[in-house]
């Protein structure tokens, strides 16, 4: 475990056992052919009423909310800006990478092997400059940035039959095992946590920056001091959660069981609230508001979603006339945002909890599969694809008005990590094959979110695609 020019760490290959929200950097979706389509247009957008249940009202029936939403105005998508942007990135951007080129034959196998990079643009020659701070890690190490954007929690993979070898498939035999490790930005110091080889799937950081949660795929809800290297276990149950996540204010960690049940734990104390026996078990979407006071649950393939007051327990039962897909939070937690597939396409939806009355930003005949908030919640960056190109589009949620920032016909792989902490650009990765490897062009981009020329952080043709990223200001990374 070593910084640049330290010795070998080897690193845990960590599957992640449900979708949703976190971490590392979504890979894309293989296109499935879709009607060729026009550049999208806006319809006039309405406010549509959800039919809801308020299923903690013991007479519950579906009742239509008084309120209503304003519409957005009506618009088009407009083209590409051709004037470029007067201001430049800023801050600094993490994200894991092995670099080595690919076997050029299927029969060989490379052990893949990780770097953690920081990326900065230099302002004297406007190049970016790419340098690793954390080298040689084995496999495909989870990263996870802590509440304060102060340090980094991985896990890394270790030999632990002592036989001096250390591999993916060792760990999946189980040879070798995990532990957790911190590196902080400030001073730039790998610190181990663990040395027992704890079994942490997808772990949380707490509020309090320094404990770490985790319980998924097990019996067991543990908490990891990471000043101490203790571990405490502080809830058990009769059957292994299919998964957990921790609400951003960490007061409560929603469990999702097979016995189909949704419940939390309340970590002041230490009780279980059943929070509904109507979904449950495998294919459960959930998404938090960033203040934790709304969660909403969803399971597309039984047709239930439901959208929980977290203030009271309450549950209301959304009845949307398709299936509510990619559901987040805007940073400002005044609406959510969710894709809903429709038999001419797709449409990009927007949820007000509080009228729970939905607006329709977009109306596509091609497949949109990614949907990006910017920090300021004024933004959404969204990724649509037909069966001739993928296109890159940002709306103003404010005005409802949208335009085309990059356009592509040769791209397989396309996604969006990050936006820059200021709001003004996009990252982006583009790949022209359907997955990395020989004859592949691929490369990590960043556009203005007014549209100009994308400028190209790192060409990864050849090597397999980078991850886990995060894009920080100057301040939070000294």
């Amino acid at each position: 475990m070593k910084p640049q020019n330290s010795f070998c760490i080897l690193v845990l290959c960590l599957l992640l056992a449900a979708c949703g929200t976190a971490q590392p950097a979504p890979m894309p979706t293989e296109i499935a052919q879709v009607q060729v389509t026009d550049t999208p247009v806006l319809p006039t957008a309405t406010a549509t009423t959800l039919l809801v249940t308020n299923t903690a009202t013991p007479t519950a029936t579906i009742v239509s909310p008084t309120e209503t939403a304003t519409p957005l105005p009506t618009s088009t998508i407009t083209p590409v800006p051709t004037t470029l942007p007067t201001s430049l990135p800023i801050g600094h951007i993490y994200f894991m990478w092995d670099s080595k080129p690919l076997p050029q034959s299927e029969l060989s196998m490379d052990e893949p092997v990780q770097n953690l990079y920081v990326a900065k643009l230099d302002l004297a020659t406007d190049e970016w400059l790419i340098e690793p701070v954390l080298t040689e890690l084995v496999g495909w190490p989870y990263i996870q940035l802590s509440p304060d954007k102060t340090k980094f929690l991985l896990t890394i993979l270790e030999d632990r039959n002592n036989d001096g070898q250390v591999s993916v498939d060792g760990y999946n035999r189980g040879f070798d095992g995990i532990n957790v490790y911190t590196y902080t930005l400030d001073d730039q110091v790998f610190t181990p946590i663990t040395s027992s080889f704890p079994v942490i799937f997808n772990p949380f950081w707490r509020s309090d920056n320094r404990t770490i949660v985790f319980g998924q795929s097990t019996k067991e809800i543990s908490f990891l001091n990471t000043e101490t290297g203790v571990v405490e276990i502080i809830r058990t149950y009769p059957e292994q959660t299919r998964w957990i996540d921790l609400s951003p204010d960490s007061q409560f960690i929603a469990l999702n069981f097979d016995s189909i049940q949704i419940s939390f734990l309340d970590l002041q104390t230490k009780n279980d609230i059943t929070i509904t026996n109507e979904i449950g078990g495998i294919g459960v979407d959930r998404a938090w508001s960033s203040d934790g006071a709304w969660l909403f649950l969803g399971q597309p393939f039984t047709n239930r979603y439901m959208l929980v007051d977290v203030s009271t327990f309450e549950t209301y039962t959304l009845s949307p006339a398709n299936s509510i897909l990619n559901p987040v939070w805007s940073p400002n937690n005044q609406q959510m945002s969710f894709v809903q597939e429709v038999s001419d396409g797709t449409q990009l939806m927007l949820l007000d909890p509080i009228s729970l009355t939905t607006q329709q930003l977009l109306n596509t005949s091609g497949r949109i599969h990614y949907t990006l908030w910017s920090p300021n919640g004024q933004y959404i960056a969204v990724v649509i694809a037909d069966d001739e190109k993928f296109s890159l589009v940002v709306f103003d949620v404010i005005t409802g008005m949208g335009h085309e920032l990059w356009q592509s016909s040769d791209s397989k792989r396309f996604y969006i990590p990050s936006w820059s902490p200021d709001n003004q650009w996009l990252l982006f990765f583009d790949g022209q094959g359907w997955s990395p490897g020989k004859g592949d062009h691929a490369g990590l981009y960043a556009i203005h979110r007014d549209g100009g020329v994308a400028k190209l952080i790192l060409d990864t043709s050849g090597t397999y695609d980078p991850y886990g990223f995060y894009w920080l200001p100057e301040t939070e990374t000294r």
